[in-house]
C-alpha cells in the first residue's frame, strides 16, 4: 500500500477520536516524549531519544494538520516531480 502524508494524517485523526486511539497516543507521549528534551543515556543516547521525540512531533503535526491542504501540497509536489522528470535525459 502506497501511503502519503495526507492519508496518514486522516487515519491518525480518525484513530484519535476513539478511546483506544487516545490511550495509545497518551502512552506514546508518556513513553517517548513530546515536550521534554532528551537526556544522555549512553553513547548516542541524545540522538536516539531525539529521533523518538521527532516521531512524536510529527504525529502531533499530523493530528493538527488540515488534510485537504496536505493533499494540495502533495499534488503540487507530484506535478513538480513529474515535470522535472520530463526534462531528464534517458
Amino acid at each position: 500500500m502506497n501511503v502519503n502524508r495526507s492519508m496518514a494524517a486522516q487515519a491518525l485523526q480518525k484513530m484519535a477520536t476513539t478511546e483506544d486511539g487516545q490511550i495509545v497516543l497518551a502512552w506514546l507521549t508518556a513513553r517517548f516524549g513530546y515536550t521534554r528534551r532528551s537526556t544522555k543515556d549512553g553513547p548516542n543516547g541524545i540522538e536516539f531519544n531525539e529521533g523518538q521525540r521527532s516521531v512524536m512531533i510529527e504525529l502531533g503535526t499530523l493530528l493538527d494538520a488540515d488534510v485537504l491542504r496536505l493533499k494540495e501540497i502533495e499534488e503540487h509536489d507530484l506535478a513538480k516531480r513529474e515535470a522535472m522528470a520530463s526534462f531528464r535525459t534517458p
